[in-house]
């Protein structure tokens, strides 16, 4: 015990000297700090780290004259983002599920849900034409939702999944997490407190913690869902296409 004394007063000591000497160094005249004034200096300092990266994109970008070098480029970028992300998981059964169906006028809409990982589902509506549409197989579109609430509920997507329907087309709108039926943080009564970008931010640290990103599971979502639309035996599985707005059309990028 008596050695434990002598190190922690050892450290408490060299802690202290730490904390006087940085204070001398940041006791610094305002016409030193970058942009002249304390406030102003995180910004300048990122602000000129943009625009070092800005000027080796564009020195790189300059660079490529060739296709062989922009498919490179490409090759390249495609990695860094999954390595980024934490890669990608592999392709398990979706074990789909139909737990209903609503018919409309022209169209019905089918209550979708499907495992894009293992236990880990996704709730979807799928719209498709009448009977009297020219029939199978049909271009099939993905919808993702943006920032809604209600998702694949709300007025916005209801009314893209209808449209295509009517246009001969499948549609299958999907529930992003925490939206729709896919909410994490729940509350009294089960409900969702929590939804949106709020929640979205909340698990994206809790994501980065474990070295992966919360954009893994929406992208991954999304393409599984491309894999249940070819799946169906009313889409022609060589003609999908994808539409969204907002955090959807977002979603549609990544």
């Amino acid at each position: 015990m008596k050695h434990l004394s002598v190190i922690i007063a050892f450290v408490c000591l060299s802690c202290a000297g730490v904390t006087t000497a940085a204070q001398q160094d940041l006791d610094l005249p305002v016409a030193k700090i970058p942009g002249d004034a304390p406030g102003t200096m995180m910004h300048c300092y990122w602000t000129g780290q943009a625009q070092q990266a800005a000027k080796r994109w564009q020195e790189e970008y300059e660079a490529r004259k060739t296709p062989a070098q922009i498919a490179a480029y490409q090759s390249r970028l495609k990695e860094r983002f999954l390595e980024a992300i934490g890669g990608l998981p592999q392709r398990t059964p979706l074990n789909p599920r139909v737990t209903g169906t609503v018919r409309r006028d022209g169209y019905r809409v089918e209550k979708v849900i499907f495992e894009s990982q293992p236990r880990h589902f996704v709730t979807a509506l799928l719209f498709l034409p009448g009977a009297d549409a020219k029939g199978p197989p049909c271009p099939g579109v993905l919808i993702p939702c943006g920032h809604a609430k209600d998702a694949k509920g709300s007025d916005a997507y209801q009314s893209m999944g209808a449209l295509l329907a009517l246009n001969g087309m499948v549609a299958l709108v999907v529930d992003p997490i925490d939206q729709g039926e896919r909410g994490q943080y729940l509350g009294k009564g089960g409900w969702p407190e929590l939804w949106g970008v709020e929640a979205h931010w909340l698990l994206g640290v809790g994501s980065t913690l474990l070295g992966r990103n919360t954009a893994r599971f929406e992208i991954w979502d999304n393409m599984r869902a491309i894999d249940y639309l070819q799946s169906r035996p009313e889409v022609d599985p060589q003609r999908i296409g994808c539409t969204g707005n907002s955090g959807g059309a977002h979603r549609l990028a990544i």
